[in-house]
């Protein structure tokens, strides 16, 4: 990614809170980043944790809207999502590697150099930062 220190480059897009909203996430996110002259490792880290932090979303706010926002700069790659819901996290809990449910939050924590969440009356937003390559 070529970016001054000054320079901050900012992608912003609403999808639905459904299911369908993931592969169209990534999407939006792989192109905007192509883009921005992002390489491929961090491109694909991108995608991998807007992809993780929309299916929470998706699967536990019973919201409408997910606004999913990316801030750019020399340093870093903000991702935040935020839905319209109030959570309802699943009671299961993963039963071994093969589980598909589960992991997420694992996955945001093991590519984000900090992550969080928090949650209003509005909704939650949960964000990451991803180290610039």
């Amino acid at each position: 990614m070529r970016s001054t220190a000054q320079e901050q480059l900012v992608c912003e897009f609403s999808v639905r809170c459904e299911r369908e909203a993931i592969p169209a996430s990534r999407e939006i996110v792989r192109r905007r980043l192509s883009c921005w002259d992002c390489d491929g490792e961090a491109m694909e880290t991108a995608c991998l944790v807007v992809s993780e932090l929309v299916t929470n979303a998706a699967m536990h706010s019973g919201g409408t809207r997910v606004d999913v926002r990316m801030q750019w700069s020399a340093e870093t790659l903000r991702i935040q999502v935020r839905d319209d819901g109030r959570w309802h996290p699943s009671v299961e809990t993963p039963q071994g590697e093969l589980t598909e449910c589960g992991r997420g939050l694992a996955i945001v924590t093991a590519c984000a150099s900090e992550h969080g969440r928090s949650t209003s009356a509005a909704g939650t937003t949960s964000w990451a930062v991803i180290p610039a390559p």
